[in-house]
């Protein structure tokens, strides 16, 4: 289905347990209402992956890009920080949060609780974003995990 994100709603799209919101973030006029429109229809977890911008502002933030300001792109147009992406999924009912920052680029997976994570880790703080890719947290995860077995 091709939508605007300001269409999306369950009466337009239904209920799904996972969303993702990839690479769209940064291109709304709008980001917190779309962040809203999306969430409606997450009922377990939305992941949210977008491009970055004060990541060290530990406040919730958005950098704005004039014109093509950002890759020569006249679509870009904020740069929101972890902190502000984290609180505006707060303000859409999600309670645990797994962050991680790869270059400028940012991936939140929200979960409205904890009964379908199963990622196994305690869940992450904005103020602490994960300085590693999740496959490499999972990677460790299972090298442990496999060492335990063979004693």
């Amino acid at each position: 289905m091709e939508i605007d994100v300001p269409q999306i709603a369950p009466a337009t799209v239904g209920l799904w347990d996972v969303v993702l919101f990839l690479g769209v973030l940064y291109h709304l006029p709008s980001p917190l209402e779309g962040l809203e429109a999306v969430a409606s229809v997450a009922t377990d977890c939305l992941i949210v992956e977008t491009q970055t911008d004060l990541i060290n502002h530990r406040t919730p933030a958005l950098a704005y890009y004039p014109g093509n300001s950002l890759n020569a792109d006249v679509t870009n147009f904020f740069g929101p920080n972890p902190a502000f992406v984290i609180e505006a999924l707060r303000e859409c009912k999600f309670t645990i949060f797994d962050t991680n920052i790869y270059g400028k680029r940012l991936t939140v997976h929200a979960w409205r609780n904890t009964k379908r994570r199963a990622l196994g880790d305690a869940p992450e703080v904005h103020s602490r974003v994960a300085a590693r890719p999740l496959w490499r947290r999972f990677a460790s995860r299972a090298k442990r995990s496999l060492s335990r077995r063979s004693e």
